[in-house]
């Protein structure tokens, strides 16, 4: 096996500019070893690829990554090779990056962080990240996810409370399908019925084939809402929070803790549709979990703190 990836390599590494290395040979045996190997030869054939990304030439390195990305989708550990492939972009983004090369870079970059949450919050902290915003597409969107994110959630009216935990969500939209369907769900609050295509399609277990809508069972604001009870109804829209912001925007206390407020509807039906919740990947998977059901001292508690922040 090991010949068989070395000779792939250095096929690809001496490709020219312009020509691709993928009808040769060489890398069409590695492919057809890959799809027979099992899970060690293909981690060893990742670890390979990986290694190599350090060639000067950003088309081979950009070969050599979305080669990563064929075997991350036929199985491979994607913490093998993503850190790798997210660096050796970030090291290629720039005006001589060709388009075709920066292309390969973010679909390789994709098919690696969709299946790593760990990954995604390492991916955050690469210096130089930021460039990416400019050179991608997907590897942009999907680092703009919102991971490992904790939220206290109150129903002041129903004197309950919980803590919940976000992972891959892009807007307040797929927060809010994805936390009311795990408190309807879980028989935290009662609220009209789910629709299971709309809750499947914002966690990524159902593939978005077509535009589907989604509506507010609850009234979602911020946590001045609570500290600034509305007299009006202008005064009620001042805390909404927005279907097309993200999560990171939601007001923080001044201990750092964002809170979501839930209360009646204030509006007939705020709706919404599947291009704020639906996955870019079919391997992406969000979550929103409730870590914990809060008791009602608990709740007055946080009430409290909220009231005293005014």
């Amino acid at each position: 096996m090991h010949e068989v990836v070395k000779e792939a390599i250095d096929v690809i590494v001496q490709t020219r500019p312009g020509e691709s290395p993928f009808n040769t040979p060489a890398v069409r045996g590695l492919f057809a070893a890959a799809e027979d190997a099992g899970p060690p030869e293909l981690a060893a054939i990742a670890r390979d690829l990986a290694e190599a990304l350090a060639t000067p030439s950003a088309q081979a390195a950009s070969c050599l990554a979305i080669s990563c990305g064929t075997l991350v989708e036929l199985g491979a550990d994607p913490a093998i090779a993503g850190l790798p492939i997210i660096e050796r972009f970030v090291a290629a983004a720039g005006p001589s990056l060709d388009r075709a090369s920066a292309t390969m870079f973010d679909q390789a970059a994709m098919a690696h962080l969709c299946r790593s949450l760990e990954l995604r919050v390492a991916a955050r902290r690469v210096p130089g990240v930021a460039k990416l915003d400019r050179a991608s597409q997907f590897t942009r969107l999907v680092l703009g996810y919102v991971d490992q994110l904790e939220l206290l959630v109150l129903a002041p009216a129903e004197r309950t409370g919980f803590r919940a935990r976000l992972d891959a969500i892009a807007t307040n939209a797929h927060l809010f399908t994805l936390l009311q369907a795990a408190l309807i769900s879980g028989g935290h609050l009662a609220g009209d019925p789910l629709d299971p295509r709309v809750v499947g399609v914002a966690a990524g277990d159902i593939p978005h084939r077509e535009l589907v809508t989604d509506h507010e069972r609850f009234h979602f604001a911020s946590w001045q809402r609570i500290a600034h009870p509305p007299t009006t109804a202008q005064d009620s829209l001042a805390s909404w929070l927005p279907v097309d912001a993200s999560p990171r925007d939601i007001p923080a206390l001044a201990d750092g803790r964002r809170v979501v407020y839930l209360g009646p509807r204030i509006v007939a039906k705020r709706s919404w549709d599947s291009n704020f919740f639906a996955n870019i990947h079919d391997a992406l998977r969000s979550r929103v979990a409730i870590e914990q059901t809060l008791t009602a001292d608990e709740v007055t508690a946080e009430l409290a703190v909220i009231a005293s922040q005014r």
